[in-house]
């Protein structure tokens, strides 16, 4: 029995032997073939992978190339009419001059292979090695180009209103050839600053570098006519603004540094279409999604989708406590320019760390930049820099404030599970390291490089920028030899140009008759008075009434008699479609008299008459020689009343130019 076990054990063993060896032989046989499949396999995900990351990063570029026309609203909207199209030009044009400037060599500069501070290799995009395993060169390129593009966009804003349009070509062409990309190879090319100074999306090397662009450009023009109004320290003026309205006026210390104006009073010039501001703020926001997820450079599902709420959530806040900061800072009215821009604000404050933090940090971060955004607005204002459409504080200082962001909201390596793809980290932020003191050494170190980074980039592109400013002036100053005859390097249009609007260099901007109504109102034989009340008229008119009034028109080519302004302008009030809106306007001057009337019931005659004609001249600047008059005559009592009384029915415009011209001759007399 125990034999036949033996045999059956036996036979069994033998059998198995040879089906192992069959199975041994089958594979050995399909091996190669098996490989090579599983091997094509690969392959053909890899290329999956490659072209699904391409189109992501197409499609994201696309929204930052939309960002262009956000800008282009904003600027618009926030700045006066006369200037509108030499806004809309530039922003147009500077995206063309971009693309060439980076084609050429500002892309060799970024990502060239060469050296830690610059790549010198590659220039027109040819001689670069473009990987079969990457995303194609030309991709890279569309998608890069787009953000260099911002930067220079940025700069269009600060220096609005005033700038040469030659000039600002000239800088736009060296900043994004130059400037530009030798800051960003430092960080995204993988040069000297890479892997210590982190910055995902661009908080500093696009916004703030455009931001301090911009600041120079405003340093080196000054500020626009008229934005701030030189007071006499000591006059009643100064005083009740002082005491009742110090914010429109620079005197106060500012973290203990007193302003550099202490008697001029800050005049805001609004905007000329907020709608249009609006809209472009929303597009900007929409574009931001492409700005801050497409810098994945991959379709990462769980890292795109939490970049994306990030930013969503660091716009939202920072509009609101741009709302509410603004409202408590300003006149205690809601402003709808810092809801713009408190949005803007937040959006660049997560740009830096929208794939470093959590989303309870984003929303922190974004708060802190819609208050920042309002703060720096006041500050830059009250040392004289201006900045019509607010890019200096929305793009620099925020721009700076979510650079340090990383280094006090960092979730720190190994925590980052939305993003497990991340090749480096960012050490824990500063703030949430509290929790365990033995990483804080770590967290300040993380903390100093960001803002050593900062500062580095900053001063570079601050340092490069004066230089361009400087260039960019004697390229205009030899064009202008060139035409005229005449060196002119000055980067800023005259005085009359920006008085009339830049839009009279284009020809778009037809001669209609709000032109030849200027000049009619620079003839030197027309009163002083008489010259300022027609601007006046014509700053209330809408451009399209003024346009419509043939007859208007037939008067000036027929006659070139002066007196003839008196009938222009009661045929202008007749026939304005807007009658409604100017009355409303002369209604609010009404209450500014009334308000100064009540202040003035304690002082002489000849102040309160003199503060009603000044409070009334807020947006007509019209009495300065009827002021001079009364200052510099000795009046009876008797006559001060009768003036006054005048003054006080002076309450719409049919009697108010009238009331004007009949004062000056008395006081002539």
């Amino acid at each position: 029995m125990k034999k036949a076990k033996d045999v059956i054990n036996h036979d069994f063993s033998r059998w198995f032997v040879y089906l192992a060896l069959a199975v041994l032989m089958l594979v050995v046989t399909i091996s190669p073939s098996l490989a090579e499949d599983l091997s094509s396999l690969q392959e053909q995900l890899n290329q999956t992978k490659i072209a699904v990351d391409t189109g992501w990063i197409l499609f994201t570029g696309s929204l930052v190339f939309f960002m262009n026309p956000g800008f282009a609203m904003v600027e618009t909207g926030f700045c006066r009419r006369q200037n509108a199209i030499n806004v809309l030009a530039k922003n147009l044009i500077v995206f063309c001059l971009a693309t060439v400037a980076f084609w050429a060599v500002g892309y060799s500069f970024m990502f060239g292979k060469s050296y830690d501070f610059i790549g010198l290799q590659g220039f027109f995009l040819i001689g670069f090695e473009n990987n079969p395993t990457e995303i194609p060169l030309k991709a890279q390129f569309f998608f890069q180009l787009t953000f260099a593009g911002t930067a220079a966009t940025i700069v269009s804003g600060a220096v609005a209103e005033r700038i040469k349009f030659p000039a600002f070509l000239i800088f736009s062409l060296l900043l994004v050839g130059f400037s530009y990309p030798i800051t960003g190879r430092w960080v995204w090319g993988e040069g000297w600053l890479y892997g210590k100074f982190f910055d995902f999306a661009g908080s500093t090397l696009v916004h703030a570098v455009g931001g301090c662009a911009g600041l120079v450009g405003a340093l080196f023009l000054g500020p626009r006519l008229n934005k701030y109004e030189e007071i006499e320290p000591n006059s009643r003026i100064y005083e009740n603004l002082k005491e009742k309205s110090p914010q429109e006026l620079t005197y106060k210390k500012i973290l203990g540094i007193r302003s550099l104006k202490p008697d001029h009073r800050i005049n805001s010039f609004g905007g000329h279409n907020l709608s249009l501001a609006t809209l472009g703020c929303l597009i900007l926001w929409f574009g931001w999604f492409g700005f801050n997820a497409g810098s994945t450079l991959e379709l990462n599902s769980p890292a795109v989708a939490h970049i994306l709420v990030n930013t969503l959530v660091a716009g939202a806040t920072g509009g609101i406590i741009g709302t509410l900061s603004a409202w408590f800072m300003f006149d205690n009215k809601p402003s709808l320019t810092f809801i713009i821009n408190g949005i803007l604000a937040g959006c660049v404050s997560i740009t830096a760390s929208c794939a470093y933090v959590h989303l309870l940090s984003a929303v922190f971060i974004g708060m802190v930049g819609g208050w920042f955004v309002v703060w720096a607005t006041d500050f830059i204002d009250r040392f004289g820099i201006d900045d019509p459409v607010g890019a200096i504080p929305v793009h620099l200082f925020c721009g700076f404030w979510g650079t340090l962001a990383v280094g006090f909201f960092s979730a720190g390596p190994g925590v980052v599970d939305w993003y497990p793809g991340l090749e480096s980290y960012p050490k824990l932020g500063l703030l949430l390291a509290i929790r365990d003191f033995t990483l804080i050494e770590a967290s300040l170190e993380q903390l100093r490089e960001q803002f050593w980074g900062f500062l580095c980039i900053a001063t570079m592109t601050t340092g490069l920028s004066f230089v361009f400013w400087l260039i960019s002036g004697g390229v205009v100053g030899i064009i202008y030899r060139v035409l005229t005859g005449k060196f002119d390097g000055k980067i800023r249009v005259s005085n009359e140009e920006e008085s009339q609007g830049l839009d009279r260099s284009f020809s778009d901007e037809g001669e209609g008759l709000r032109e030849k109504l200027y000049q009619l109102a620079h003839d030197n034989s027309v009163e002083k008075v008489e010259r300022n009340l027609l601007f006046s008229f014509l700053s209330l008119l809408p451009e399209d009434d003024l346009n419509n009034f043939d007859s208007i028109n037939s008067i000036l080519e027929k006659t070139e008699d002066i007196n003839l302004i008196d009938k222009i302008l009661k045929r202008i009030i007749e026939h304005s479609s807007d009658r409604e809106e100017i009355q409303k306007e002369w209604k609010q001057l009404d209450e500014y008299y009334n308000n100064a009337r009540n202040q003035a019931i304690n002082t002489t005659y000849q102040n309160t008459i003199i503060s009603i004609l000044e409070i009334k001249s807020r947006r007509k600047a019209v009495t300065e020689e009827i002021i001079n008059k009364i200052k510099d005559k000795s009046l009876s009592e008797e006559k001060y009343q009768e003036i006054l009384e005048k003054a006080r029915t002076v309450d719409n415009i049919d009697t108010f130019e009238t009331f004007l011209k009949n004062l000056l001759q008395e006081l002539k007399e």
